[in-house]
């Protein structure tokens, strides 16, 4: 497994009161930093380990990105949207960000 060191806050955390404020914003710029992003931290490693911050654990942790449920292995790009996996409570990217998802203690 591949571990890559941690970037100072890659992106920004952007909050929205509503759908309409959210339709009001260009997010191209966004998506275009994070594609980038993805593009240095995707390998042609089985599967890479990379930090980030859980918002379900409320901790810093690693995350492991692999090619179990997807992706596009010919070119090192896994689906980041489904195996973007905490190391503490397991849950992938999608599920974290769920309505249901709620901080859990995993010491």
């Amino acid at each position: 497994m591949l571990d890559l060191m941690a970037r100072e806050q890659p992106f920004p955390k952007l909050e929205f009161g509503s759908k309409s404020d959210f339709d009001r914003v260009d997010l191209s710029a966004v998506r275009h930093e994070i594609a980038g992003h993805e593009a240095t931290v995707a390998s042609d490693a089985d599967s890479i380990s990379v930090p980030g911050y859980c918002a379900v654990c409320g901790v810093e942790t690693m995350f492991l990105i692999d090619y179990a449920y997807g992706g596009d292995r010919a070119n090192g790009r896994p689906n980041f949207r489904e195996r973007l996996v905490c190391a503490r409570c397991g849950l992938n990217n999608r599920t974290r960000n769920s309505p249901f998802s709620r901080r859990v203690d995993r010491s």
